[in-house]
């Protein structure tokens, strides 16, 4: 996160309201984000559920209330042919939000990779808290872009009844052909 975001999800949010030291005040759809970082005129956009479809899973996730988007401050450039495949962290413990996965060509794409947040409505219904800054969002993961063709068959049964028998074989012996030694008897 490139500042603190105070974040009050589907909160119904009435009478007057102070910045009370925060910079912006978004009050979007029951969804209100205070962003302390001084140097952005905007932190946050709407996103319409339109966008996704009423059908995706997110849309349900996020409590049918609009998506909203964290304007990224940071440029990502690859080198020509390179894309970038952008996810939430993994073994991230933070369950409060995550963003919706999503590939740029970011060899093409000069600007700000804005990313479209779901807060977790199936363990939160309603949240109040403060994200910090530095929280990590998104992992990024840059991949060379070629064309190519996936061929999915089925193995032989033969074939596949033969390697889980070898398995077996493998497992059964795992001793003997580590820590065994030969006896002999006399």
């Amino acid at each position: 996160m490139p500042a603190d975001y105070h974040v009050k999800h589907n909160i119904k949010i009435e009478g007057s309201r102070s910045t009370q030291g925060y910079t912006e005040l978004h009050d979007l759809n029951n969804f209100l984000i205070r962003d302390t970082n001084v140097n952005r005129p905007h932190s946050i956009e709407a996103h319409p559920i339109e966008q996704l479809g009423k059908k995706c899973p997110f849309v349900d996730k996020n409590k049918s209330l609009p998506f909203h988007k964290l304007l990224n401050p940071w440029v990502i450039k690859t080198p020509p042919g390179y894309s970038c495949l952008f996810l939430p962290p993994m073994n991230n413990s933070d369950d409060r939000f995550s963003i919706i996965p999503g590939i740029v060509d970011t060899d093409n794409f000069d600007h700000e990779i804005n990313f479209p947040i779901i807060i977790n409505g199936d363990k939160y219904p309603v949240l109040e808290t403060i994200i910090e800054l530095g929280t990590p969002i998104a992992q990024v993961i840059p991949f060379k872009r070629d064309n190519w063709k996936m061929v999915i068959e089925a193995e032989p049964l033969i074939k596949k009844e033969k390697r889980r028998f070898n398995q077996v074989l493998k497992i059964f012996n795992v001793y003997k052909n580590r820590w065994g030694s030969k006896k002999s008897w006399k």
